[in-house]
């Protein structure tokens, strides 16, 4: 059988060249099929397997993209470069031993290289988080390469990035600042300084609008756009609600106030200065039958009003509301996501879903105020068990009351944080295209136990206090 790429007078260096160009112009299909017929010609070409695992690794066919990397390396063992793509596949895969192992014989054969240091500090930053002492690495190889390419923007942001994830945000935001010195317009670098370097939400969110204006169609872009602004809404009912544990120590509810109010200004004042036109009203599109969410956040703001208006008998209505306003806001604010979640790649859900776990995992405290909640309750539950066996009644007004109030704070402060981390979890099986129809399910049940018990709890401390009178 005659070769056809003999027919043509091709060879490997012609066919990576035009594997290349159709890579340039972005027409990957095209050029994975080149890459493919090359192949069939010169199947011991080194060059032309590490094409095609770049390809597929932009196409995202993961197992494809590592075969392909793996056998371009046992081609071509001696080629100390060579191993960067499956270094790179390895990072996003999530197998961050594999790769640090893997980069670590890279620098060591090559160690005054860029693109290998930062390629370990990736790796090094990635086991860091089974293994915090890993981060020093991470940080030190970072630094190696920023001293190795100290003009090169893109060396800079990659640094950034790992020094990020280290949690050395000050290190990180040099960095970004000393790469848009170099190039002014880069999308990348200004995302970063929204993250590293704004000292406000209402100066990230111009950072990012800079960026949306620059590239209309950029997903990441308008995602993080997105979530300042959910973040930004549920903070006003979350505020609230932790406002009733700070009256038990003046200063902390001075500082809970302050950050309330701070909060409105930016969430009604700088976002809105700095957010495009309409995209308030476009956030609520996926979910248009939960934008009572803010209103009512706002009406059951002022609690102690609505206690000192009842007699203390109401005190458990505002509370409902808040609890209602946040849920809506969350289950809103994912819907919302979920219509972006088509344009991100399969990395960018993983690093969203990542974000959003360590979101979610911010809310433990919640849960212990919960907790100590629940058993006051049942305390209280023991309490009138005991009043009306030995003193016939007297007193069971109060532990009513106490009931009530404490089964309604576990609902209010365990409710939203058990929903967003289910949420989480619906996230990454999300990334990991799993199914997360369950997941969905246990957030709304969640919701829904929440509501009710709270309504209930709310109820039962109005009785108590009629009783207690």
């Amino acid at each position: 059988m005659q070769d056809p790429m003999g027919e043509r007078g091709t060879t490997a260096s012609d066919v990576a060249r035009r594997v290349e160009t159709l890579q340039g112009f972005g027409r990957l299909d095209e050029a994975a099929e080149e890459c493919g017929t090359g192949l069939a010609s010169f199947p011991e070409d080194p060059r032309l397997w590490d094409l095609l695992s770049e390809i597929e690794l932009a196409r995202e066919n993961f197992a494809a993209a590592e075969h392909a990397a793996r056998t371009a390396v046992g081609l071509d063992p001696e080629n100390d470069l060579l191993p960067m793509t499956l270094v790179l596949i390895l990072i996003d895969r999530e197998r961050f031993e594999e790769a640090r192992d893997l980069a670590r014989w890279m620098v060591a054969k090559q160690p005054e290289v860029p693109a290998a240091n930062l390629l370990l500090a990736h790796a090094e930053a990635g086991v860091g988080r089974q293994q915090p002492g890993a981060f020093h690495l991470a940080r030190q190889h970072a630094q190696i390469a920023v001293s190795l390419a100290p003009n090169d923007a893109a060396v800079l942001s990659s640094a950034a990035s790992v020094m990020g994830r280290a949690g050395d945000r000050a290190e990180a935001a040099r960095l970004v600042r000393r790469g848009l010195a170099i190039a002014p317009a880069d999308s990348g670098l200004l995302l970063q300084q929204a993250d590293y370097g704004a000292r406000t939400d209402a100066g990230a969110t111009r950072l990012i609008r800079a960026v949306l204006a620059e590239d209309p169609t950029d997903s990441a872009t308008a995602w993080a756009l997105r979530e300042t602004i959910w973040t930004r809404r549920r903070l006003i009912p979350a505020f609230a609600i932790w406002s009733a544990v700070a009256l038990l120590f003046p200063l902390a509810c001075v500082v809970v106030v302050v950050l309330m109010i701070k909060n409105l200004v930016i969430l009604f004042g700088g976002l809105r200065a700095a957010s495009p036109r309409g995209e308030y009203r476009r956030s609520w599109e996926q979910a248009p039958h939960l934008r009572f969410a803010v209103p009512l956040a706002l009406a059951c703001l002022p609690w102690p009003l609505w206690a000192v208006a009842t007699g203390g008998a109401g005190a458990g209505i505002p509370f409902l509301g808040l609890l209602v306003a946040e849920l809506a806001i969350l289950f809103a604010g994912r819907a919302d996501e979920r219509r972006l979640e088509g344009l991100h790649s399969a990395s960018t859900l993983r690093h969203i879903a990542r974000i959003k776990r360590e979101e979610a995992n911010t809310g433990w405290g919640r849960l212990t105020v919960a907790g100590i909640a629940a058993l006051t309750g049942l305390a209280a539950i023991g309490s009138v068990i005991v009043a009306w066996t030995v003193y016939s009644g007297e007193g069971a007004g109060g532990a009513v009351v106490a009931i009530g109030v404490a089964f309604g704070l576990a609902a209010v402060f365990a409710g939203p944080t058990l929903v967003a981390l289910v949420q989480a979890k619906e996230r990454r099986l999300t990334a990991e295209g799993l199914p997360v129809a369950g997941a969905i399910r246990a957030a709304r049940l969640l919701a829904a136990t929440a509501i009710a018990v709270a309504a209930t709890a709310a109820l039962v401390a109005g009785v108590g206090v009629v009783l207690a009178r």
